[in-house]
């Protein structure tokens, strides 16, 4: 069953997303329309590309999503500030489904989710759950900010 607080939830991570926030740019949009070689540009040799950024953020709504779940957490090394070892159009493709995909996997999450368990508080008080898994939204802004900034100094038109 669905509560509001899930409801809440749900708005919140897909208006980071997808847009119609008021905050910055829907995270998909600032780098759907990039090509490869865009996505690997890096502003300095020791900086990170938006490929590896986008890497970062899958691999942390899914550390997210096994971790509340009570699975194994995906492996940090592999994963985790990487790019991949084919870096063409069709593996940039596949990152953009990947990163589709656990949009659709985080929305399914917390659409479920009860209020009960995301305020119940832990040992120390404090509401532990609902402060990590609606802090995904504010992990997707921080980088939202990367790549818009990347994009600008890139030479790319600002999303709106």
């Amino acid at each position: 069953m669905s509560s509001s607080l899930s409801a809440a939830l749900v708005d919140l991570i897909q208006q980071s997303f997808e847009g119609r926030n008021r905050w910055h740019a829907p995270l998909l949009a600032l780098v759907e329309d990039l090509t490869p070689a865009q996505a690997l540009w890096r502003p300095a040799p020791d900086r990170k590309c938006i490929w590896e950024i986008v890497r970062h953020v899958i691999f942390w709504r899914q550390y997210l999503l096994g971790y509340v779940k009570g699975q194994a957490a995906p492996d940090v090394d592999a994963n985790n500030w990487t790019l991949p070892s084919e870096t063409g159009e069709q593996a940039w493709h596949a990152e953009l489904e990947r990163l589709r995909r656990v949009q659709q996997d985080l929305v399914a999450w917390f659409a479920g989710r009860e209020p009960e368990d995301l305020l119940a508080p832990d040992k120390q008080g404090l509401h532990a759950r609902f402060l990590l898994e609606a802090g995904i939204a504010c992990h997707d802004s921080y980088h939202a900010g990367q790549f818009a900034t990347l994009r600008a100094l890139m030479g790319l038109p600002p999303v709106e």
